[in-house]
């Protein structure tokens, strides 16, 4: 019998807030925001009609969470704050240390990062002076993402590095599953690829011994990202597909979204387009029905990439402008800078030369505090582009061969990338023949790989 077959078993059931919430936290476990939501709600007002406050605080937490996850964050608020002031009453240490966590979820989804990490850093304390080992690691992790999020990517690794050491405290290996991940998300923003992929690696045999489906999914979710960054496109794509295999069997529909996207980005650079095109009409309908907006741009920017590469270009500057914006409230520097290449490569493709450079103006300047390795150059690719696009040949050739001179080796895709506009950017200058055979080059080991995509691109730059 399922939680929902019990609660509305009998009379009992049904008045018995202990069963709402008890969907609430499985909803939560499979990302159903508004799920988790409606029977947090209902177990709260249940919870206040029989004067059960402990439950109706716990209620209102799960609720916070559920509403900020849904973009509700003045609702969210309200929520936590009544499930804090009942904490506090009854001195409820650990209880309150996990409503301040969930408190930071609305700042967190609006971008502040300093009330967001205020917040993290309350519940730090009191975890502290309880000994709450897991809990610790819990505030590490979100405190080590606030850390990378603000460029600070040495605080960051610190963060996850303390988190792994409470969990392992705690004997907590779910927990150090997850700060094995962050590790290696965080490695993987630097380009340290190597080290990111063992990360990932230890997360997943660790998740395997466990038997925890979820973390296994995520694990090889991450590994996918990393092989497809060094251009294994085939490996990456069976990584993919074994996430969504258990993400499936599992019900977990947000995780399951975010992989079918990253599908869809190796369809694409694989040359197939259609395909590429309904993973990610699929991924954007199902993170529609789940209200997560951030994940909606980043599926939005995936089809704005995905329209450039079939010659639409207006169509990309339309999904480009629609993330932007969702970026720029939730206050994600990273993911502006790169919706704004998407834009100025749209804008570039549809001769609009000035656009396209002042599309590159703010994120040029964010990338000097906050960008990661990978997604700063990316940007100096798309100025490199702009620089050509307005005839300066002399920097925009010292631009894109700055990034080659940076990016690791195992960085595939995106030398590739540097690689092809650099050798667009010979051919229209006085080392025509160096770009023609530079392109050559490119299409060889774009086809060796197996990206269709980037071999066409170099047939089209050279005129074939």
């Amino acid at each position: 019998m399922s939680f929902r077959q019990l609660a509305r078993s009998t009379p009992q059931a049904r008045d018995d807030p202990r069963i709402d919430f008890a969907i609430s936290e499985a909803a939560s476990a499979i990302g159903e925001s508004k799920v988790r939501q409606d029977a947090a709600e209902q177990a709260a007002s249940k919870a206040e009609r029989q004067g059960a406050r402990m439950l109706l605080a716990r209620a209102r937490s799960s609720e916070c969470r559920a509403l900020a996850n849904l973009g509700e964050n003045a609702k969210a608020a309200a929520a936590c704050e009544e499930a804090r002031r009942i904490f506090d009453e009854t001195g409820d240490r650990g209880g309150l240390a996990r409503t301040l966590h969930s408190m930071a979820e609305v700042p967190l989804n609006q971008g502040d990062l300093e009330s967001a990490g205020k917040l993290y850093r309350q519940a730090l304390v009191i975890l502290r002076e309880i000994g709450d080992e897991h809990g610790l690691g819990s505030e590490l992790l979100n405190l080590g993402l606030i850390a990378s999020k603000q460029g600070d990517f040495a605080g960051g690794l610190k963060m996850y590095n303390e988190s792994l050491r409470s969990y392992q405290q705690a004997g907590d290996k779910a927990g150090m599953a997850a700060a094995m991940g962050n590790t290696g998300s965080l490695l993987r923003e630097q380009g340290e690829m190597a080290d990111a992929l063992a990360q990932f690696r230890q997360a997943l045999a660790l998740s395997n011994e466990m038997g925890d489906r979820s973390s296994a999914a995520l694990a090889y979710q991450a590994i996918g990202l990393v092989l497809a960054d060094q251009g294994n496109l085939a490996e990456a794509s069976k990584m993919f597909q074994q996430a969504l295999a258990i993400q499936q069997d599992m019900g977990e529909k947000s995780s399951y979204a975010e992989t079918l996207r990253d599908t869809g980005r190796v369809w694409m650079q694989q040359g197939n387009l259609d395909q590429a095109r309904k993973s990610f009409d699929e991924a954007l309908s199902r993170q529609e029905q789940l209200g997560e907006m951030g994940s909606v741009a980043e599926t939005r920017l995936a089809l704005g990439e995905l329209a450039c590469n079939s010659g639409r270009p207006n169509e990309a500057e339309q999904f480009a402008q629609a993330a932007l914006k969702v970026f720029q409230a939730q206050n994600e520097p990273n993911e502006q800078i790169l919706a704004a290449v998407l834009l100025s490569r749209s804008l570039l493709e549809q001769g609009k030369l000035k656009d396209a450079a002042a599309a590159l103006e703010v994120p040029l300047k964010l990338a000097e505090k906050n960008s990661d390795l990978t997604t700063r150059l990316s940007l100096t690719v798309a100025h490199a582009n702009v620089l050509a696009a307005t005839n300066d040949l002399a920097r925009a050739e010292r631009t894109a061969r700055r990034v080659l001179a940076e990016a690791p080796q195992d960085l595939f895709r995106l030398r590739l990338e540097a690689s092809l506009t650099l050798a667009e950017i010979q051919c229209k200058g006085k080392n025509a023949a160096q770009g023609r055979e530079r392109l050559q080059e490119v299409a060889s080991a774009a086809k060796e790989k197996g990206f269709e995509l980037m071999v066409r691109r170099a047939w089209v730059a050279g005129g074939r």
